[in-house]
């Protein structure tokens, strides 16, 4: 018995060791084959979200083992996920699927752009899959400093603007009551205000938004299905709140940065304004803790010299003033977090000693 019990363990352990060589050829070849797909809700579009969520969800579960220490190159820990996408250099890819998706999708809420004519079940899933494949592969990306090394500070600031204000313009589309009325946010360099409504490609040469299948380019006779917008711009796995989180990753490794270049980028993009008009719009419904996410990040940012020091420059912009007097108003998105979590106040001194600022400058 005691031989026969040790040769079924072995057994399964060769089976396990087989399946894992399996699953890990599947992954790198899903990684691989990953493209920039040209036309929105295409075959080959939905190919590319499905393996986009497929690679996320082998991110996030790598991510939660723990690691055999926290300055563990990506090649020491078990994420084997995220490995491939860097040798394959795909990481900058899905920062532009994930850029590109976030054009139209406020393009579209907006009302720039008509959505299809008719959403199967297989397209609103995919739909759901990109946004959340791309932006989860890039926020658990973003906590390996190998990872950090590969993209341009412009490009991650891009990507946090265009879906702050994709989201602020899905949630306003949606009618999700703001905590207060705040005007919204200037047009950025390549349109990711929430103001704008261009899904075309940006002056600045960056990914415009991929063209939708049998769409039309004249305003809609309908909106995208509210419960996308809604989703979009407030589930807790939806672009809006992941966003957060990646606000959060970039701030905890801000001392990896070229703070100096980072801070350009902020100002150019009017991210502070972007962020603000998010959390003004969905701040009723997001997680709250998807809200504390975004403010112990824009916390830490703050917390950087040179962004710290830049403070006055940030409050030039009457946006940014504005939405900073909306979310820390009562029943702002800031006292909605502090309720939820009391220990918050104290992690986002900075936070509030910008909005002390904003204030005394006037709206």
């Amino acid at each position: 018995m005691a031989a026969s019990a040790k040769y079924a363990a072995s057994a399964t352990i060769d089976s396990m060791s087989t399946l894992a060589t399996k699953l890990q050829a599947e992954l790198r070849r899903d990684v691989r084959e990953l493209s920039l797909p040209s036309v929105l809700l295409s075959p080959e579009w939905l190919r590319v979200a499905e393996s986009l969520n497929r690679i996320a969800m082998v991110t996030d579960m790598e991510r939660s083992l723990p690691r055999k220490a926290e300055d563990a190159t990506i090649w020491e820990t078990e994420e084997a996920g995220l490995r491939f996408v860097l040798e394959e250099g795909k990481l900058a890819m899905i920062v532009r699927i994930a850029i590109a998706h976030a054009v139209w999708l406020k393009s579209v809420a907006c009302g720039s752009t008509a959505p299809p004519a008719v959403l199967s079940e297989e397209q609103a899933d995919g739909l759901e899959q990109l946004e959340r494949g791309a932006l989860s592969i890039v926020s658990n990306a973003w906590t390996h400093e190998e990872a950090i090394q590969t993209l341009e500070p412009a490009l991650i600031v891009e990507l946090i603007s265009a879906w702050l204000s994709a989201a602020s313009a899905a949630g306003a589309a949606t009618s999700v009551p703001p905590t207060s009325s705040v005007s919204p946010a200037p047009e950025s360099p390549t349109g990711a205000s929430a103001s704008a409504g261009s899904g075309g490609t940006p002056d600045d040469g960056s990914l415009g938004a991929p063209a939708a299948a049998g769409a039309a380019s004249a305003a809609p006779e309908a909106p995208l299905p509210t419960a996308q917008l809604a989703w979009s711009a407030a589930a807790a796995d939806g672009g809006g709140a992941l966003v957060l989180r990646l606000v959060l990753h970039v701030g905890s490794k801000l001392e990896k940065l070229p703070e100096g270049r980072l801070l350009a980028e902020l100002l150019r993009y009017g991210t502070l304004a972007a962020f603000c008009s998010h959390l003004d719009v969905n701040g009723a419904a997001l997680p709250p803790a998807s809200i504390a996410e975004g403010l112990r990040g824009l916390s830490l940012l703050l917390q950087g010299e040179e962004v710290g020091a830049a403070r006055d420059e940030l409050l030039t912009d009457p946006a940014a003033r504005a939405g900073l007097a909306a979310i820390s108003c009562d029943g702002g998105a800031i006292s909605l977090a502090c309720a939820a979590d009391p220990t918050l106040k104290r992690r986002i001194r900075p936070v509030l000693d910008l909005v002390r600022a904003a204030k005394r400058k006037g709206v």
